[in-house]
Order: C-alpha cells, then structure tokens, then sequence
C-alpha cells in the first residue's frame, strides 16, 4: 500500500507542477525471480496503467510546456553491465540509488531520460528546452549517438555535463 501512496503521490506531483516523471527503476525484468518485487503487485501495476495512460494525455494537450530546464540523461542499458544492486560501494550503485535521487532536491525541476530517447527528443525538436545535459552513466557512447551529441546537443549555449568515465 505504501509504495502505491508514494506513486500517487509522485505522479500528482509531476503533473500538477508541469514536470517530467519517470519511475526511474533497472530491473531486469518487471515479474518474476529477476523483477524488483514492488513491481510484481497487480494493484501497482493496475494503477502505473492509470498513471501512464493520464500522463500521456497531460503531454498531448496542446498547451503543455515542460518546465525542466535540465535534462539528467541515464542509460538504463548499463544495468545489463553493471550491479546497480550491488551493496558494495559501487560507482553505477551510488549513481542510481544516492546520485539521481538527490539530483530532484537541486531545487531546479529535472526531467530524466534515458539515453536511447535522445533521437526522439531532438526529431520532436524537445531538446531545445534543456540548457544543461547531464550524462550520469554515459559509460558507453555509440558513433551515432556521439553524433547527435555533437550535431544537436552541443548547440545554441548548452552546457554538458558528463560524470564519471564518459565513454569509458
């Protein structure tokens, strides 16, 4: 029931306050052995159906303007290679369990998303709102994303930011 509470709470959050949200979650799996166990509940996953079918007619309505001006790009693709779940001090554990949480205390709205997002973002001409990228765990880049890096984000005064590695 908590962990419902806090959804609810999280999502009236986002939407009353015009900012971007996403249940910043690495599972491997949403049910099952490999899944994050909050996430194998059918009211949960019930209600996140509610939740994302509301937000997705919020961002259609034709006066919706983000209000983030930063953008936190994750790459939910490192899981895959790295132990965000690791209770050791590990650096891909810090950024997704300590890092990213704090980042939403900054006291400036940040919208979150997820490196393989970056095309539709600059397709839909979106990547024109942020004046900071800030690369969490760009520990890989791909030629063709270091090429939309370069011909899109690095463009009209934005600063990037990439922590820890970029490229590595």
């Amino acid at each position: 029931v908590e962990t419902l509470e806090v959804f609810q709470k999280e999502f009236g959050a986002a939407i009353t306050r015009g900012q971007g949200w996403w249940w910043l979650e690495f599972p491997y799996a949403l049910v099952g052995d490999m899944a994050a166990a909050w996430f194998d509940d059918p009211e949960i996953l019930h209600q996140a159906g509610i939740m994302k079918r509301l937000y997705e007619g919020y961002l259609a309505l034709p006066d919706h303007r983000p209000s983030s001006e930063i953008a936190v790009v994750v790459s939910s693709k490192q899981a895959y290679h790295t132990d965000s779940y690791s209770p050791a001090n590990t650096v891909h554990s810090n950024i997704i369990n300590h890092m990213i949480p704090k980042m939403f205390k900054a006291g400036a709205p940040i919208d979150i998303v997820d490196i393989c997002d970056l095309p539709r973002l600059v397709t839909r001409g979106r990547h024109r709102q942020y004046k900071l990228f800030y690369f969490v765990n760009a520990f890989h880049l791909t030629g063709a994303e270091r090429d939309l890096i370069d011909r899109h984000l690095k463009q009209d005064g934005r600063t990037l930011a990439f922590f820890f590695a970029p490229g590595y």
